[in-house]
Formats: C-alpha cells, structure tokens, sequence
C-alpha cells in the first residue's frame, strides 16, 4: 500500500504514472485477496455439497443394509447418523419447526432434508426434484414436485449445521469402515391384515350428541395444550392423511398414525414425565387393521400392544393407569378421521397420548440424567430420589425384554 500511494502522490515521473482508476482496483484487489487468505473464525457451518452428496451414499449403503421399514423421520436419522452427522431424534413436526442442529435454506442441496409436517424425506437431485423416504410401498426416491406430494402443502428444506469450522475434505466428511447396524427396530409397524375380528362395541359410538360432545371436548383440550405447553414442544391436534387414489388406504392411515405417534411424545417433555397431563400409553406396536367411512367422517381400526402406561390427572385415569401397569395388555380403539377442505387427516385423540417405546426410553432416560446432574454438587432431595427411582423402575420395565 505504501507503494500505491507514493505513485498516487508522485508527479515527477509521469511516464510512469497509472491512472487513479487503476490504481484503486488493484488496491481492491489486493485487499480481497488478503481476506481470502485471512483464516477463517470457528464455529457452526452448514454442510458443504460434497458432504450434502457423502450423506446420499450414506443412504444407498444404508438401503442395502436395512432390515424391516422404518417410518420416514427414524429413516432420515439413521442416514445422517451413519454418514458421520447425529443429531437428537426429531419427529417431521420438530424438524418443521426448524432449529437443533439444522438450518432452513431455500435452495436445496443433496443431502438436505425435505420436510412436510407429517413426511421427511432425504433430497437427491434438486435439479430433478427427487427425494428418497419410507413411503407406504416401500424405500423409494420420488419427486417432491409431484401433485401427490404437494398435497401435503409447503414443503421446507433444511440443511445441517456442523460445529466444525473451514472445508472438510470429502474423506472426512464421509465415515470411516461400518460395521452394518442392527436391523432397526420398528415399533410403530405398517399394516397387517388380520381378517375381520369382530370389532369392539365401543369403536362405534356415535350419534349427533356424541359427536357435539367429542368436538366441544376437543376445542376445550386444545385450548388447555396451547396454555401449557410452549409452541416446540405442542402435539400437533392432526396430521394430513394424503392419498394417492381418493380415499386412504390402511398404508397411508398407517404412515400417517406412525409419525403423529412420533410427534406425542413431546407431552413426554413437559414438566414431570411421570405425571404427563393425559394418559401417555407406551406401545411396542401399532397396527391398522380397517378403515371405514361414512360420509365426511372415516375411522381406523387400530390394535395396540401396550407396554407401560403413564400418568392422569384424574381418579379415573389413575385406576385405568394401575390396570396397564399391572400386565402388558391389547387395546383395540377407535381412530377418527376426517375430512376437511384440504383432504383426509386422522385426529389426535383426546383422552391419552399413545408414543412408542424407543422414544419413551430416550425421553425419560434424558430426564433421569438431567436429574442427577441437578443434584450432583449436593446431597440430593427426598423428593428427587424417590422421582430418580420412579424413572430407573420404568425404564426397567421398558428395556426388559418380554
């Protein structure tokens, strides 16, 4: 720069001199190029392309390895748990809610996330539009610009954010040598046809009173979640049941029930786990076995294998919480759907919250260990020994093999 402005300022030898306008590029020049050398600070980046492309054959090596169909978002967390990216567990819901480890863009790359409330699916190719997700026939890779896939509304796109600083090279991006995993275990399980048992009586409640009654009683337990629950951690009231060929079929209600079941664990989140403000039943399986319909309105037949139940406020959910507790059991309900302007969706039920056991096992185990670090500086309280105790003994009973 000296050397810059001693020609700037020198009129002895105009032979020699540069325009001024010269000048000040190359001095603009030489200025960009020091800040391109200048290190770069540390701290969160989101992925490059060539790790965006190491997470998509992260997911054809998982394609061959996998045992059984995992639901969409329990897909997508095995494929950037394999390609060298964990994150916490989140349902398509959370994932659309944004923050954690993930960024939205509104350009996509391979490797980003493509999520819908309700679907999430893995991008490919943007310039083709292609995604690859558990779907209801299968691991399949799809376009997302499709009619059917619009239907679920504004799809958002999302991107990993690593605490690594600066470009890594693709090698480090991609994992080293894997032993293949264990099959995944699927506890929210697809359709099995049973035949036609004959159903319960109480699946067919019904009748202009019982509906008013159910929809009053609706508004009123949507209103109290809203209240008491901060907006991340809400179980969504519905989830879109979108259909290839009019109605759904058992696979899509099946789907759809898998990842709304995903997303009811967040009552798992709030204050004491132990004493959630419904009903928490935690299930091995789930399975649709019939859907019917009858004008605007449908239900799903659905069969559970409960493991464990949790928590009510009330006396009476108490006494029917005791009586799951005592005995693994099968409970065999009602599932309402219903169409709106925007299509079918399937509803959340209102008396209890039904979530699978692997995420019951990873929510409370995170709340035991938050327990014990609260107290590790002191002796801790009666009363979060006995909440300690609580949770090692449910926690047992889930991860006891049956």
């Amino acid at each position: 720069m000296p050397y810059l402005n001693s020609v700037l300022n020198s009129g002895r030898s105009r032979a020699f001199a540069l325009p001024r306008a010269c000048l000040v590029l190359c001095a603009l020049l030489l200025g960009a190029a020091q800040l391109a050398a200048a290190p770069q600070e540390a701290g969160p980046r989101l992925l490059n392309s060539e790790e965006g492309q190491a997470i998509v054959t992260a997911a054809w090596e998982h394609q061959q390895q996998i045992a059984g169909k995992p639901d969409c978002s329990h897909l997508v967390h095995e494929i950037y748990r394999l390609a060298g990216f964990p994150y916490a567990y989140a349902s398509s819901f959370d994932l659309y809610s944004g923050g954690g480890h993930f960024a939205r863009v509104h350009n996509a790359q391979p490797g980003d996330l493509i999520v819908w409330p309700g679907h999430v699916g893995l991008v490919v190719d943007p310039a083709e539009h292609s995604f690859y997700s558990s779907v209801n026939t299968g691991l399949e890779t799809e376009d997302y610009s499709a009619p059917y896939w619009r239907g679920y509304g504004t799809a958002r796109f999302y991107r990993y954010r690593t605490e690594e600083s600066g470009n890594v090279p693709l090698a480090a991006a991609r994992p080293g040598p894997r032993k293949a995993p264990e099959p995944v275990q699927m506890l929210t399980v697809p359709v099995i046809n049973t035949g036609d048992d004959e159903p319960d009586p109480m699946l067919h409640t019904s009748g202009p009173s019982a509906r008013t009654a159910r929809e009053s009683a609706r508004a009123a337990v949507s209103s109290r979640a809203r209240e008491a629950e901060p907006s991340s951690f809400e179980v969504p009231p519905s989830i879109q049941l979108v259909t290839r060929h009019g109605k759904p079929t058992r696979e899509e209600v099946a789907e759809a029930l898998s990842e709304l079941s995903n997303a009811s664990q967040n009552i798992l989140r709030t204050g004491d786990p132990l004493q959630p403000r419904l009903p928490v039943v935690i299930f091995d399986r789930l399975r649709v076995e019939r859907v019917q319909f009858k004008g605007e309105r449908g239900w799903a037949e659905v069969r559970i294998e409960s493991r464990a139940a949790l928590g009510g406020g009330t006396t009476a959910a108490r006494s029917e919480t005791a009586k799951m507790d005592r005995k693994n059991r099968q409970e065999k309900r009602r599932w309402e759907l219903r169409r709106t302007a925007s299509g079918w969706t399937a509803l959340t039920p209102l008396e209890r919250a039904y979530v699978p056991r692997d995420a019951a096992v990873r929510i409370l185990a995170e709340q035991l260990a938050r327990l014990a670090a609260k107290d590790s500086s002191g002796p801790p309280a009666p009363a979060t020994l006995r909440q300690e105790a609580q949770l090692a003994s449910v926690l047992n009973d889930l991860l006891r093999e049956k």
